[in-house]
């Protein structure tokens, strides 16, 4: 195991560039075990899916295991998703701030547990916006987009800080740790469908309080954010990819998949917040 952002390779029958590496955040009393980071490099479409399958296997068939210190990050390339000119990434992230927060009931109920949303390491990004909402409904420019976001802590739903850094992303920090690739795989495809509804549309950034769905409960906003992502039945456009970002588009049985396993986490969300 490497140290903090010097990872070792896993190597072996784990796929080429994932790595290991120290964190302080994650602690275990059990005996013979250690906290340990897995990184992945750079994964794109239906084979870094695959990927993150196939390291979750392993990891299972080696005896890892989570505790509340774990999570699950997903990031994203702002330029993957939104091009290389950077005052137009920059106002794709302002849509994309509106849709988490328009969605972070959905979010956090991804998760499966309030552990995330009453912890340190994901605080709330509506918290930490509303009083700048009014600027985000208005298109905006990178250095802007600087000033707005200097001061606001990494440790939200969606973190900026490594937009304006050396690889230009944006990190999804609101799951909770696993070692299910049915769980690692869902999140990652709600992150980009995210990204995607944020490339489309402009969007509010508090939820209604009325219309299609209860968005007081993780269910209610799960079923209100596979509507407006096209992964509902019904949609015209629901055959049609729905992970556009990145070049990720999964195969629509595996989005079914994913759709049953956000819904579990998110009634397993409400059970624990009555």
């Amino acid at each position: 195991m490497g140290g903090y952002h010097a990872g070792l390779a896993l190597g072996g029958r784990f796929p080429r560039g994932w790595n290991a590496q120290r964190d302080g955040s994650l602690s275990t009393t059990l005996q013979g075990y250690e906290g340990v980071e897995i990184v992945s490099p750079v994964l794109r479409g239906r084979d870094g899916l695959d990927q993150v399958r196939q390291v979750a296997r392993l990891l299972e068939e080696m005896g890892a295991k989570v505790n509340k210190t774990c999570g699950f990050h997903v990031h994203l390339g702002a330029a993957s998703a939104a091009g290389d000119d950077f005052d137009e990434v920059a106002d794709w992230v302002r849509r994309l701030i509106n849709t988490t927060a328009q969605h972070e009931k959905a979010f956090y109920g991804a998760a499966g547990t309030t552990a995330r949303e009453r912890g340190t390491y994901c605080r709330s990004l509506k918290t930490a916006w509303r009083h700048k909402k009014e600027r985000l409904t208005k298109k905006i420019k990178a250095d802007d987009l600087r000033i707005e976001a200097a001061g606001i802590s990494r440790y939200q739903t969606l973190n900026l800080v490594p937009l304006f850094g050396r690889y230009r992303t944006v990190e999804f920090r609101c799951f909770s740790g696993t070692t299910s690739g049915r769980k690692m795989t869902a999140w990652i495809q709600m992150a980009l469908a995210a990204a995607t509804m944020a490339l489309a549309r402009n969007t509010r950034f508090d939820a209604p309080t009325t219309g299609y769905a209860d968005t007081t409960t993780a269910v209610g906003a799960m079923q209100r954010f596979f509507y407006l992502a096209g992964w509902t039945r019904g949609r015209k456009d629901y055959y049609k990819p729905v992970c556009l970002a990145e070049g990720w588009v999964d195969e629509m049985a595996a989005l079914d998949e994913a759709k049953q396993e956000l819904m579990r986490l998110a009634r397993k969300y409400d059970d624990q917040a009555a």
